[in-house]
């Protein structure tokens, strides 16, 4: 079974070698502070992954390193549990702008309380079976009502933020990615009650590799994933610094009943307005109303303006990266501007890149 279990390590080794890759490289490309997350996410399961090698490599070899395989066995537990909390705050910035207050200082609050109690020596049976030649390791009851009530909640609460997400979803691919999301979510889940309250290893390891797996899929079959927008956009505009529009896009059929150069013109101008209203040198990034939402991102050169139904923190990485990118690449025409409206016709691609699972949304 140690051999299994070694080579099931090595798998879940190479899944997360290859997602770091993925997310290091958009990272890099972009910019975009959501996958730092992803990044740290998958160091955590390599770590995880790294404990399952050492504890069947030790227990199967050299069963003389006591000190060794139980400091396995807790890491093995702190990053099941780091993972599922790493989670918790990649689907909140999905959703939300910002992390909910109630609701990160719940999970905090478990979490914490699972890492204080985890290492007290109350708080776990670290044995050698003689009939086997191995050591075994199990949390008692009251580390054991904390990581299920931490796991619970996490998972209840992963499947409500995932619901909503899908229920907005309009893209099919989109849809297939968020179903391979949440089994894998699933099935991961299982297999950390497994090591709540049962003693059996390989069925902890296979359940969280099969999981990952299954998570895996939807990301680095569709990488851009993590652009998964479940907001509805409504218009997005990009005007040079003297308020000329360049680039337009409408994502929801008669939403636009106005003129489309005078819109950009007016928000150019409220811009310029709230800056002296403030008197303040630093650009404003958003407004909100009843159920619409205008993000800002101003440049020297130019204003990107996306009217949204709402907003969120992955949302707005994506502007600010994308304005970036459009800023960088057409700096000289934008600076010497002719009036060539060919200029900036990649702008779409260069969105395609950024949204590439739009809504167009429905009232």
């Amino acid at each position: 079974m140690e051999i299994i279990l070694f080579l099931l390590g090595i798998i879940q080794m190479g899944f997360c070698w290859f997602n770091l890759t993925i997310s290091s490289i958009k990272y890099h490309k972009t910019r975009n502070k959501i996958f730092l997350i992803l990044i740290i996410g998958f160091i955590i399961v390599l770590v995880n992954a790294v404990s399952i090698l050492i504890i069947s490599f030790f227990n199967y070899f050299v069963s003389k390193f006591e000190f060794v395989i139980n400091m396995s066995y807790q890491i093995f537990g702190i990053t099941g549990m780091g993972t599922f909390f790493l989670t918790y705050i990649f689907l909140e910035l999905l959703y939300f702008e910002r992390l909910q207050v109630f609701t990160l200082i719940f999970m905090s609050s478990l979490f914490s309380g699972y890492l204080f109690t985890t290492f007290l020596p109350i708080s776990y049976e670290f044995y050698f079976d003689p009939q086997l030649g191995m050591y075994y390791f199990q949390y008692t009851g009251f580390v054991k009502i904390i990581m299920f009530a931490f796991v619970i909640s996490v998972f209840t609460y992963f499947l409500i933020i995932l619901w909503k997400i899908k229920r907005l979803a309009k893209d099919r691919v989109q849809i297939r990615a968020l179903r391979f999301f949440m089994t894998g979510l699933v099935v991961t889940v299982f297999g950390l009650i497994f090591f709540t309250f049962i003693n059996h290893r390989e069925w902890v390891i296979i359940f969280n590799s099969l999981g990952l797996f299954l998570l895996g899929i939807s990301f680095y079959q569709h990488p851009n994933l993590v652009f998964l927008n479940p907001n509805d956009l409504y218009y997005l505009t990009i005007t040079n610094k003297d308020g000329i529009t360049i680039y337009s896009k409408e994502f929801h059929e008669g939403f636009l009943n106005i003129n489309e150069d005078l819109l950009s013109g007016a928000l150019s101008a409220l811009s310029s307005v709230f800056m002296d209203l403030l008197q303040s040198s630093e650009y404003f990034d958003h407004i909100k109303m009843n159920n619409r939402t205008i993000l800002f991102q101003n440049f020297k050169n130019l204003l990107v303006v996306l009217i949204v139904r709402r907003s969120s923190y992955l949302l707005n990485q994506i502007l600010i990266s994308f304005s970036h990118v459009i800023s960088e690449k057409y700096q000289h025409q934008l600076e010497h501007w002719t009036g060539n409206m060919m200029d900036f016709e990649e702008i779409d691609l260069i969105l395609k890149d950024y949204l590439p699972f739009i809504n167009l949304g429905e009232d």
